[in-house]
């Protein structure tokens, strides 16, 4: 009996280690899981919040206190929040994930740490009044829609951005639409967002679309159905994501930089081009399935 017993209580415990315990500072609510030694930032009260580097907390059993670094903002963590309107957050944090401030209305300035290394799937999507937001260099996977419907988002020549996240071009909601001529990609632009040209009659004259060399990253169906004559991607690009440029009439030339790695053969074997310029030293990896960092977020 006392051997069943014991099996019981050593059960309890675990369960006890696992269940992530609730503190609340300054209006936002964080989970503090001891058995992993880390916390997460779950949702807040208030109008202008900051995500703590760190949060105490004191264990019930042994009366100690620690410090665990905010590593994460959980899924959904502050979706539908109607009262965010600020939001600092802190340098210990690393993942942002899925939907976290989806539909958050009234968010107008987001400063994100220098840390964060993954922005997840529509993070800040519905997001209406947001028009402030950081990209830091930290960050190396920005899931797809992440500012999607983001209208209050600057633009520069006729395109929206997230600081250096090419969100889509200014008038893509109209139908049909059209570049201007004189239109080019900021110069310090990381990413191209999915389909952020989708349909677009880039130039009336077939001219040439410039990919600058800071782009390090093409995004699905990026120039899908667009216009224009001939694409030279930029050095530093090394994610082309699947038919980026497929269905774009009258292109005839696509010269690569360095690319590391193509999703899909559709990314090439579909554009319409006579002629594709890759440099000798290229070696490129050709995936049918998309990059593991995005698939499950």
């Amino acid at each position: 009996m006392r051997k069943y017993l014991l099996f019981f209580l050593v059960i309890l415990a675990n369960i006890a280690i696992m269940k992530a315990a609730e503190v609340n500072i300054e209006g936002v609510k964080y989970y503090v899981y001891p058995s992993a030694g880390t916390a997460t930032a779950g949702c807040a009260y208030v109008a202008n919040a900051i995500i703590q580097d760190s949060v105490s907390y004191k264990d019930p059993q042994t009366w100690i206190t620690t410090q665990y670094p905010v590593t994460a903002i959980a899924g959904d963590a502050f979706n539908g929040n109607d009262s965010l309107e600020t939001i600092v957050i802190g340098n210990c944090v690393t993942h942002i994930y899925r939907q976290a401030f989806y539909n958050c209305e009234k968010l107008k300035s987001v400063t994100i740490g220098n840390n964060v290394k993954f922005i997840g799937k529509e993070t800040f999507a519905n997001c209406a009044n947001l028009a402030q937001v950081n990209t830091p260099s930290s960050i190396e996977d920005i899931a797809d829609d992440a500012f999607l419907e983001c209208h209050k988002l600057p633009i520069y020549n006729n395109i929206r951005y997230a600081d250096k996240f090419l969100v889509e071009a200014a008038n893509k909601r109209t139908s049909p639409y059209s570049i201007s001529a004189n239109t080019t990609i900021k110069p310090d632009t990381r990413w191209i967002g999915k389909e952020s040209f989708y349909g677009a009659l880039w130039f009336t004259n077939h001219p040439t679309l410039v990919i600058p060399d800071s782009v390090e990253i093409i995004g699905e169906s990026a120039f899908y159905g667009g216009d224009y004559e001939s694409v030279i991607i930029g050095e530093k690009v090394k994610q082309i994501g699947s038919k980026a440029f497929v269905g774009i009439s009258g292109l005839t030339t696509v010269t690569l930089g360095s690319v590391s790695e193509i999703f899909s053969t559709s990314s090439t074997s579909e554009i319409s081009a006579k002629i594709a310029v890759f440099p000798s030293s290229l070696s490129v990896t050709i995936s049918e399935a998309r990059h593991p960092k995005t698939m499950a977020k």
